[in-house]
């Protein structure tokens, strides 16, 4: 029997499957998940998506702690604190628009060297903010830094899914985007901290050993990308031909947007209106991170239990929530609930949001991931662009939790119809046959 021919039988659990390839031991993978036991998840694939999370624990505290130290800034270079905010403006912009680019550029490149790439371009970027001589010179880290974010962000959250078994890969995501709720109540607080007590250069110093760390960590423990898994750019850009997954994405931004309207005016919201002095925000701030926290996993394991029912519930929840803010940010403790109700269910959403964007594109994976981040980003400056719309008419802080609620119903009336199209289009196509054979021409 020549080697062409050859049939090489791989053990796959409890069953034998012929594969008629040619015998290579290359191309024999070990699954990360015990064959007797898929729902098993071992140790080391474990510390993978640790590492993994150390990777977007650093980029979201990268992302918010400059936001701290707008005056200082400001002073350091001699301009005005508006100007300063390009410091966030242009991280936003950058993020939305490289993540499918670096996307495109990497298509069926291994998912790990390219994780360890992006994690290097963050320790050069944080390096260059830190030792920025001029402004220009800071707004050009920041850039960078948003490259690495927005395309970290979606490939980490395929590569962190892919190392364990179908039913566990919602859990899998929601251990990755961990690192970045708990940016919110542990690396942005301690770093500001670090940041007050030397100089607001200093900040990046943490932000630099974290990249580091989660670079060294998964050049080392997170497994190649399988030959089966990867694709090319006809692929990848096929999935864009479904209106399926351009209706995900609008579900995506919408979502996210109704959820960040409500967030970004969250301290004056707590100041003017619940009456909470300014010493108060901090453990206001863990309220809401610890809502975020929670959320995070309570998603990653809805989302595997039923992922379209998880992202319909979880969209109505934000929009009550919401909703309900705006009457309840007048009191003190109702006020506190709404903000951690508002973190939980916000939070919630990411992971089962990510998954349902993935269902929807068969062919790829890297783009659409990707773009479903952009979403997410433009999702952040629609939320605040048309708060800050309704503030400047007239209508105050409270505005924000009635327009993230509107937001939010927009974004779950787009998933309806993203679930219902194929039918609605099975029947018109149905209806329109029938005329034709009842009216022929």
């Amino acid at each position: 029997m020549s080697n062409h021919n050859q049939e090489s039988i791989v053990k796959t659990g409890n069953s034998l499957v012929l594969e008629k390839n040619l015998l290579d031991a290359s191309a024999i993978k070990i699954s990360p998940v015990p064959a007797d036991n898929p729902l098993h998840i071992s140790g080391k694939t474990y510390l993978a998506i640790f590492l993994l999370a150390c990777g977007t624990f650093a980029l979201g505290t990268n992302e918010f702690v400059p936001l701290s130290f707008l005056s200082e800034v400001a002073d350091s270079y001699s301009i005005s604190i508006p100007s300063t905010m390009w410091i966030m403006s242009s991280f936003m912009i950058g993020a939305a628009i490289s993540s499918p680019i670096i996307a495109i550029l990497s298509t069926g490149l291994d998912r790990k060297y390219l994780l360890v790439f992006l994690q290097s371009l963050l320790v050069l970027a944080a390096t260059i903010c830190a030792l920025a001589p001029n402004f220009s010179m800071l707004l050009t880290g920041r850039v960078l830094s948003s490259i690495s974010h927005s395309a970290y962000m979606a490939i980490g959250a395929v590569a962190a899914a892919e190392m364990v078994h179908e039913s566990r890969r919602g859990y899998a995501i929601s251990l990755f985007f961990a690192g970045l709720a708990l940016a919110n109540i542990i690396g942005v607080p301690l770093d500001t901290f670090f940041g007050n007590h030397t100089q607001w250069r200093a900040t990046f110093l943490p932000v630099i050993a974290l990249a580091f760390m989660s670079a060294s960590g998964i050049m080392g423990l997170v497994p190649k990308t399988k030959t089966r898994f990867k694709t090319n750019i006809r692929q990848e850009l096929a999935a864009f031909n479904k209106p399926a997954l351009w209706l995900a994405f609008l579900t995506s931004t919408f979502g996210y947007a109704g959820m960040l309207s409500s967030h970004t005016y969250f301290s004056q919201m707590m100041i003017d209106l619940a009456g909470y002095d300014k010493g108060d925000l901090s453990w206001l701030t863990i309220v809401y991170g610890v809502g975020a926290v929670a959320g995070n996993f309570f998603g990653g394991k809805i989302a595997d239990l039923n992922l379209h029912r998880s992202v319909y519930s979880l969209l109505t929840t934000l929009a009550v929530v919401l909703f309900l803010f705006t009457f309840t940010v007048d009191y003190k403790i109702p006020a506190a609930i709404s903000l951690f109700a508002n973190g939980f269910t916000g939070f919630s959403l990411v992971t089962p949001l990510m998954r349902y964007t993935l269902s929807k594109a068969s062919e790829g994976k890297n783009l659409p991931a990707a773009s479903n981040i952009s979403a997410f980003g433009v999702g952040t400056a629609l939320g605040i662009i048309l708060s800050n719309v309704a503030i400047e008419h007239g209508y105050g802080y409270r505005s924000p939790n009635w327009v993230g609620g509107t937001l939010a119903t927009i974004g779950l009336l787009f998933f309806c119809l993203g679930e219902y199209y194929p039918v609605l289009r099975a029947r018109f196509s149905a209806t329109l046959r029938h005329r034709i054979k009842q009216n022929p021409v």
